[in-house]
């Protein structure tokens, strides 16, 4: 096939060597041309070329020390700019942590210190009180699923995600919880999704769970997705649906329709609003918990908030 004249062909190999061979030649004639005029320099023109290697030298060396000297100067300023900068990031930083606090910085004095005292003093003064625990700016009781006592005076709102490796670190401490404070009716938990979104499984997990809660059977599917957290799955859905006796057709429709994703999206916005950034997230009576925290941290809220009730 005759190829187009817009494409570059690779070259033969008789184009290749003939293209060498004429290089050689050009070579060879450009060589003897330099012999034949090319002359030994005189005495005068090598002392010439002496002085002016000399005085390059000199001039060479001179620079160098200019640079050196500025150099050292560069690294002194560059250090002295990152002194300032880390000064004034430092600053920022505590005033960007108390951002949401009324603070008069301009009654501080300007300095790190008296910021500091002041951002203090307004965390204590803003700090979370039992008192203001409103449940119904929290949670749903129709909609969201519910263990204990709906009279309990202590209530726990976790905003989690069943794929997350740090709320499944803190289901044995919420089972602890169950056994100390729900069991006797001074503890309610009420649980809301917060699916992140780099959790494959998160969202699935939470329809699955939501519609094993339509046939009353949140918390032992609850309890079985924490227990075997890296089974998630469809198929695993249905398995855990069949071995707790949920209506199959029932919990097949509810899940492929993904009946509560518009519950699930609402429990993420409510934590958002609250200030849930992560999972899991709880609310003792109103008091933030973050993170997977040993069971004498809840039990020290839970405490503070029957004392308080």
């Amino acid at each position: 096939m005759e190829e187009s004249s817009q494409t570059e062909s690779v070259p033969s190999k008789e184009e290749v060597s003939q293209t060498m061979t004429q290089t050689s030649e050009l070579k060879a004639e450009s060589t003897t041309n330099k012999e034949h005029t090319h002359t030994k320099a005189s005495t005068h023109e090598t002392a010439q070329n002496h002085n002016k290697a000399h005085s390059h030298e000199h001039k060479t060396h001179t620079k160098h020390a200019s640079h050196s000297a500025a150099h050292k100067n560069m690294k002194t300023d560059e250090t002295k700019g990152w002194k300032i900068a880390t000064a004034i990031l430092a600053v920022l930083l505590v005033v960007s942590l108390f951002a949401n606090w009324d603070i008069d910085i301009s009654k501080t004095g300007g300095s790190a210190a008296g910021i500091a005292d002041a951002a203090a003093g307004a965390a204590e003064a803003n700090a979370p009180s039992f008192d203001d625990f409103v449940a119904s700016d929290y949670y749903d009781a129709d909609t969201d699923p519910v263990l204990g006592d709906a009279d309990a005076p202590v209530t726990i709102i976790e905003w989690s995600d069943f794929e997350c490796p740090f709320c499944a670190r803190a289901y044995p401490t919420v089972k602890q919880v169950e056994e100390e404070y729900v069991a006797d009716g001074r503890v309610k938990i009420v649980f809301r999704d917060f699916p992140l979104s780099f959790h494959a499984e998160a969202q699935p997990a939470a329809l699955a769970a939501e519609c094993a809660n339509e046939q009353d059977m949140f918390w032992e599917y609850h309890d079985l997705i924490f227990e075997n957290q890296n089974l998630l799955g469809d198929a695993q859905y249905e398995s855990w649906a069949q071995e707790l006796g949920l209506d199959m057709n029932q919990f097949s429709d509810c899940y492929s329709s993904q009946k509560y994703a518009s519950e699930v999206a609402e429990d993420f916005s409510d934590g958002g609003r609250l200030g849930v950034q992560g999972t899991p997230s709880f609310f003792v009576n109103g008091v933030q918990i973050s993170g997977a925290q040993p069971y004498s941290v809840f039990e020290a809220a839970i405490e503070a908030a029957l004392a308080a009730s």
